[in-house]
């Protein structure tokens, strides 16, 4: 993990949604993704820029050594906020995603968050472990796509 911090974020921007979309469609981000066909980069950017529109959304991009490590995408619902997670192909097995999920802003937009919620599939160890590191707990399991998996939930002080 040293070679590639300190990490810090930053806001995405649009120049961020190709790279983004060129992990989305990494086999195994697809694999552990809840949608598992591929996207188009038309249709990706499309949904990119709404989401940097959206006042309900907050992406934010993990950097270190200069380089893209992953993002985060947080949909606030209320106090609470959904977390759905990248990590860069090139960075995986570093400790991103636990120090991604273990510095998630307590704030959108300057609403406070209570509760950050996310859904793992149960086959994606390496995100059930980043989870489980960075303080979520196991909740229960819900139904998501046809499929059982975990909701982890973290309460934000």
């Amino acid at each position: 993990m040293s070679s590639i911090s300190p990490f810090r974020w930053t806001a995405a921007v649009e120049s961020d949604g190709p790279e983004i979309w060129r992990w989305r469609n990494d086999p195994e981000t697809r694999r552990n993704s809840h949608n598992t066909g591929k996207i188009g980069l038309a249709h990706h950017m499309k949904w990119f820029r709404g989401r940097l529109a959206d006042q309900k959304c907050l992406l934010l991009v993990a950097r270190g050594g200069g380089k893209a490590l992953g993002q985060i995408r947080l949909e606030r619902r209320g106090r609470a906020a959904e977390i759905s997670i990248t990590v860069s192909p090139a960075a995986r097995g570093k400790g991103v995603g636990t120090w991604m999920l273990s510095h998630l802003p307590h704030r959108m937009n300057g609403a406070r968050l209570s509760t950050i919620v996310a859904r793992v599939k149960p086959d994606n160890v390496a995100s059930v472990v980043a989870f489980v590191k960075a303080g979520f707990r196991f909740a229960r399991f819900v139904r998501c796509g046809g499929e059982s998996v975990y909701r982890f939930e973290k309460t934000i002080r």
